[in-house]
């Protein structure tokens, strides 16, 4: 691919990213389910592995969300890398299932 096929992709996935409000509901659902599993966190591998990944990315945004990261894609930031059942908008990493922690 070249560097102007890479800079096009960008600039269409920079106008096709969800509006605002669509990432607020998004993110308000997700931490919901997130809180109904116990807040368990990926292991630090899987969290690893998506954050290389992410960052090899031609829609990561490495200066976004205040340097923390931002996917052009699906606006999120390397909080989501964190969460089980979150996935990649295009494939480049799946969910893993959400298990909460066992009674004490």
């Amino acid at each position: 691919m070249t560097r102007e096929e890479i800079k096009e992709r960008v600039r269409l996935a920079m106008a096709s990213q969800p509006k605002t409000l669509t990432k607020i509901r998004s993110a308000s659902a997700s931490v919901a389910r997130w809180a109904k599993a116990g807040f368990v966190a990926v292991s630090e591998k899987t969290y690893n592995d998506r954050v290389s990944i992410c960052e090899a990315c031609e829609f990561w945004q490495p200066s976004g969300n205040l340097g923390m990261g931002k996917c052009l894609k699906c606006g999120c930031a390397r909080g989501k890398l964190k969460i089980p059942h979150e996935r990649c908008p295009i494939g480049k990493w799946d969910s893993e299932p959400l298990t909460p922690p066992a009674p004490v």
